[in-house]
């Protein structure tokens, strides 16, 4: 085939020109890429601010609280054998370990002031708690842990209570009991993990004095105490149902709630959602958990029982943009296949570089999406995307066809086209099923239509 051969192959052959559209489709995909980096980064840079306000106001809370720390003596045996007679002799030392007790009915009793704090363009869920505690601890079974009950060190007795936040105490914690009211002041860090969320906690333990606690402490085996906290957090509220029972309510004003953790409130009739806030009540029974009442072998991590609620802005436009942004290949190959079709039933010349510009406008959707989603809201970000890529597609194709009939179908085809992604995004369940549908439609059209080109013409 000679060059002129070649050069009018390109230019006229169906194949040619499919052969060019897939690879200049395949291109597109390397400014796509970008977007999708693009928008991660962006989101990245959300979450960075979101933890310098929360860290600053005060981070998520998680409380674990009150429990009683007994310090006990234990007589260790050796035996041991002397070098040069080869005798056996006895010898015996004391040892003090630590049992934890946790209470036997536990109440909670929060109020949430929830309001939105601000930094540059982003916001996030900040509020302000008062926090009523109250509930008793029965005289501890020391013969059903195998401790002695002579060996209790009474008078190094502690109550001590847990929190993923100090930062955020806007009070003096005082531990109330037997008419005595004791300071809680902190003690060391333990680091554990909250398995309902992706960032790691860490655990402050605020102790009160020692208390020289005696079983006569324990009014008919009850001691009954009671405990207030304000506290500042962020995003997230909950606690660990200690009690053999525990009851938690909860009200706020936030009206958009997101129950969290191991236990959901309960639902007859004592949760209420409404635009002013909600109000919900958990009751978690000891034999629901996953743990015991006492301890002693040391405290373990039990954040990943908590209960609660998050606290997060509805709106997350960087994952409503990534969603749809993965559509991006399946809208440049259906606009690009909607001009192909035009272009060969109508004998117009389409040239590779206009292909180009249509994909590039195509392209930068995501971007107009992604910056406009930043300031506005995200159904009314991609409507103005999508009015002026559009706009700029059908508009470009009038000036390539010189024909209105083309141009509007152009329009009317784009416009269907980005309706379906929409949808299909916004359905979330249902977006599969949605998306086979649809896809299913447009391969039936694409179907009719290919019936019309003289495939021959290669």
């Amino acid at each position: 085939m000679s060059q002129k051969g070649i050069i009018h192959w390109i230019k006229y052959s169906v194949t040619a020109r499919l052969i060019t559209i897939s690879i200049l489709t395949l291109l597109l995909l390397i400014p796509l890429l970008f977007v999708q980096y693009l928008i991660s980064e962006r989101a990245d840079r959300k979450e960075q601010v979101i933890r310098e306000i929360n860290s600053k106001w005060g981070e998520e809370v998680i409380l674990q609280g009150p429990i009683l720390e007994l310090p006990y003596k234990v007589i260790k045996t050796h035996k041991n054998i002397e070098e040069k007679t080869q005798k056996t002799y006895i010898t015996t030392s004391e040892e003090e370990r630590v049992a934890y007790f946790l209470p036997n009915e536990l109440n909670y009793d929060i109020s949430a002031s929830v309001t939105s704090k601000s930094y540059s363009i982003y916001e996030s869920a900040v509020y302000q708690s008062d926090i009523k505690t109250n509930g008793n601890f029965k005289l501890p079974d020391f013969k059903s842990k195998d401790i002695d009950p002579e060996s209790i060190v009474w008078e190094k007795a502690k109550f001590i209570f847990k929190t993923t936040n100090l930062k955020g105490i806007k009070n003096t914690l005082q531990f109330e009991f037997n008419d005595a009211a004791y300071v809680m002041s902190p003690a060391t860090a333990i680091s554990t993990t909250n398995n309902y969320r992706s960032n790691s906690s860490q655990n402050f333990t605020l102790k009160t004095p020692y208390l020289n606690l005696t079983n006569q402490s324990f009014n008919d085996g009850s001691l009954d105490f009671s405990l207030f906290l304000k506290i500042n957090g962020s995003e997230q509220l909950q606690v660990v149902p200690l009690g053999s029972i525990t009851n938690l309510k909860m009200k706020s004003n936030w009206a958009d709630p997101s129950f969290s953790g191991a236990f959901l409130p309960e639902e007859n009739g004592t949760k209420e959602i409404t635009d002013s806030g909600f109000e919900a009540e958990w009751q978690v029974f000891k034999v629901n958990r996953q743990f015991g009442q006492s301890f002693t072998a040391g405290f373990p991590s039990l954040n990943h029982q908590a209960m609660g609620v998050d606290f997060l802005i509805p709106a997350d436009q960087y994952q409503q943009t990534e969603r749809t942004a993965k559509y991006g290949f399946l809208v440049i190959a259906l606009t690009f296949i909607i001009f192909f079709f035009i272009q060969t039933i109508t004998k117009k010349h389409i040239h590779s570089i206009q292909y180009v510009m249509i994909g590039v406008a195509l392209v930068i959707f995501y971007t107009l999406l992604l910056s406009i989603s930043e300031h506005l809201n995200f159904n009314l970000a991609y409507l103005i995307g999508a009015i002026s890529v559009i706009g700029l597609i059908s508009i470009y194709s009038y000036s390539i066809l010189k024909n209105k009939k083309f141009s509007l179908l152009i329009l009317g085809s784009l416009t269907a086209l980005y309706s379906f992604i929409y949808a299909t995004t916004q359905l979330e369940d249902f977006a599969l099923l949605a998306g086979s549908v649809g896809l299913f439609i447009i391969l039936s059209i694409i179907m009719i239509v290919s019936n019309k080109i003289d495939w021959s013409n290669s």
